[in-house]
């Protein structure tokens, strides 16, 4: 279960985050899309660490 609730954790955080940069709508299209760039690659190295955590814990 709460591992369940971990990994579906970054999918609400990217979605709030897109909900947020919605919202803010003051950024060009072009700055929207390198955040959004940044945010998949550092959510994926964040996801990628986790999940070796979790390996190396259990």
């Amino acid at each position: 279960m709460f591992k369940k609730f971990l990994l579906s954790l970054p999918d609400v955080l990217l979605i709030c985050i897109v909900i947020y940069i919605t919202y803010t709508t003051t950024l060009s299209f072009v700055q929207m899309l390198v955040i959004s760039i940044t945010i998949g690659i550092v959510g994926g190295f964040v996801i990628r660490i986790c999940k070796d955590v979790f390996t190396y814990i259990r």
